[in-house]
């Protein structure tokens, strides 16, 4: 596959245990995908309905897609992230090394980690809705200084190209694992398939 410049950057937030809220209910998916997602994380509100109408569960479809084909690369790499120009009044301007889990396809890998070094650095990527990488990455910082802004954020899907990556290494270790789980039982010539099940091991 080609590499999309991305316009659609979902943000994750932290897993909401299975509970659900309207913002989950107009994102388009049945209950049973939605409730199972969310023991992983849990899909932050964007503003815009590109992100609505089905679009998500579309790309979710897509991404496991994917996963199924054997496409999906795992790596574990590092990013260089500058703090956003917003809060660099409120404190000194500071750069910091952030570890970032990614899954993506293998065809595109190269282009996902230049994507993310870019949001790292602050560049204007034309995206529907901002990301918060950079304040996400400076969370704990922003916090103790007492100028944060939402949530902290600990993950990212692309809905353009396929990936996501994580800058919490549970949620991205849990939601991988179940994926390869579920799918080694879906690969066994006695297990049911099922279109919705992401089940944990």
């Amino acid at each position: 596959m080609s590499f999309k410049k991305p316009e659609h950057l979902q943000r994750l937030n932290p897993s909401t245990s299975g509970g659900l809220n309207l913002n989950d209910m107009a994102l388009g998916f049945n209950r049973e995908v939605i409730t199972e997602l969310n023991q992983f994380f849990s899909f932050d509100y964007m503003g815009s309905s590109k992100f609505e109408m089905g679009a998500l569960p579309r790309a979710v479809s897509k991404f496991m897609r994917h996963y199924q084909n054997g496409e999906m690369f795992k790596l574990l790499t590092s990013v260089e992230v500058v703090q956003s120009d917003y809060h660099q009044r409120v404190s000194p301007r500071d750069t910091k090394f952030v570890p970032v889990w990614i899954i993506a396809p293998r065809s595109v890998i190269d282009d996902v980690i230049t994507f993310i070094e870019s949001e790292a650095a602050g560049l204007d990527n034309d995206l529907a809705s901002k990301s918060f990488f950079q304040e996400s990455a400076f969370f704990d910082e922003l916090e103790k200084a007492g100028v944060l802004n939402g949530s902290k954020r600990i993950g990212w899907f692309d809905l353009d190209n396929s990936f996501m990556f994580f800058i919490d290494e549970k949620p991205f270790q849990d939601f991988t694992s179940a994926i390869e789980y579920t799918l080694a039982q879906q690969s066994k010539p006695e297990t049911k398939r099922s279109s919705a099940a992401i089940a944990r091991p």
